[in-house]
C-alpha cells in the first residue's frame, strides 16, 4: 500500500510505502513477541496432541509467557539483545524433539515417575526430575544440550581484549566452559520448574499432563536465558564502571 504526500510548496510528491505487517505492530519488538508467544504455544501443544490432554492450553500459555519474559530481558540489554527468531528456533527444536520422545514413551508413564518428593530434600527431588528427564527423553535432552552448545556464545566472564587471548583459550572459555556451566544451569532450572509445575497442579486442581512436562522444560529454558541475560547486563555495567574509574 502506498501513500502520496506533499512535502513542499512545489507539490513534489514523496511515495511512502506501508508494509502490511506494520498495520498491526508498531515495531519489530512487538512482532517478535507475538511470534514467539505463538511458537511457544505450538511447541507445547503439538507434542501432546496425539495423546490425552486436559489443560494443555493453560500450560502452553505459561510456557509462552516465560519465553516472552526471557525475550524481554534480552531486548532491553544495552547491547540490543538477541532477536526473537533465536528463541523461536529454540522452542521449535524442543517441540520437535519432545514429539519424537512422546512417540517412544507416553506422558502418563513419565508422570508416574515425576511426582514431588515425600519427605525428601529439595535437592534430591530436583535431581530425580533431571535423572528422569535424561532417562525418558534422550532426544529432548540432546536438543537442550545443543541449544546450550551450538548457539552463539558471548564471553560472559572476564573483560579481556581479544588480542591477549590465545585461540585455544578462547575456544575453551567461550564453548567448553560456558557450555558445561550452561548445561548444569539449564537442567537444574528445568528440574526446579518441573517441581514447581507439579506443586502448582496439585494446589490448583489442574491435571498435569504431557503439556505440563513440555511447559516445565520451556520455563526452565526461559529461566536459563533470563539468567544469562541478567549476567551479561551485570558484567556490562561492571565493565563500564571499571572503565570510568580507570579513565580518571
Amino acid at each position: 500500500m502506498s501513500i502520496l504526500t506533499k512535502s513542499s510548496p512545489r507539490d513534489s510528491i514523496i511515495k511512502i510505502t506501508v508494509r502490511p505487517r506494520d498495520w498491526f505492530f508498531r515495531n519489530s519488538y512487538q512482532r517478535g513477541l507475538v511470534l514467539l508467544f505463538a511458537a511457544s504455544c505450538l511447541a507445547v501443544i503439538i507434542p501432546v496432541f496425539p495423546h490425552d490432554f486436559h489443560f494443555v492450553w493453560i500450560w502452553a500459555c505459561v510456557g509462552a509467557a516465560s519465553m516472552c519474559m526471557a525475550y524481554t530481558t534480552a531486548i532491553h540489554n544495552t547491547d540490543g539483545g538477541e532477536g526473537a527468531y533465536a528463541y523461536i528456533r529454540c522452542v521449535a527444536l524442543l517441540g520437535v524433539a519432545m514429539l519424537v520422545d512422546f512417540c517412544r514413551i507416553p506422558p502418563e508413564i513419565v508422570l508416574s515417575e515425576c511426582r514431588s518428593g515425600d519427605g525428601r530434600t529439595y535437592a534430591s527431588v530436583v535431581m530425580q526430575h533431571i535423572a528422569t528427564h535424561f532417562r525418558c527423553f534422550p532426544v529432548g535432552s540432546l536438543a537442550m544440550l545443543s541449544i546450550v552448545f551450538l548457539t552463539k556464545k558471548d564471553r560472559l566472564m572476564a573483560a579481556e581484549s581479544p588480542e591477549r587471548i590465545s585461540l585455544a583459550r578462547r575456544l575453551i572459555q567461550n564453548h567448553v566452559v560456558q557450555g558445561i556451566a550452561g548445561s548444569f544451569s539449564m537442567f537444574g532450572l528445568m528440574g526446579v520448574t518441573m517441581d514447581l509445575m507439579l506443586k502448582l497442579s496439585a494446589r490448583t486442581n489442574l491435571v498435569m499432563d504431557g503439556g505440563g512436562i513440555v511447559s516445565a522444560m520451556i520455563c526452565g529454558m526461559a529461566a536459563y536465558h533470563m539468567m544469562v541475560n541478567c549476567w551479561k547486563r551485570l558484567l556490562l555495567c561492571s565493565n563500564n564502571v571499571a572503565h570510568r574509574v580507570l579513565s580518571r
